[in-house]
């Protein structure tokens, strides 16, 4: 999507549930809040993407 209103950040987590502990948290709600009332017109949308190899490393 090229959207000015846009933008993507991408996190590297161990497991989903720790993921999901996170999305869960008071933290995140908080940061989320925050967000929502002076940046972000909705909340985020996440989007899992499982088992994907990491692009580019040695080898």
């Amino acid at each position: 999507m090229n959207s000015p209103t846009s933008y993507l950040i991408v996190s590297d987590w161990s497991d989903e549930t720790a993921f999901n502990t996170f999305i869960g948290s008071e933290r995140f709600r908080n940061v989320t809040n925050w967000g929502k009332e002076r940046v972000l017109r909705a909340r985020p949308l996440h989007t899992i993407y499982r088992d994907a190899a990491p692009v580019g490393g040695p080898g």
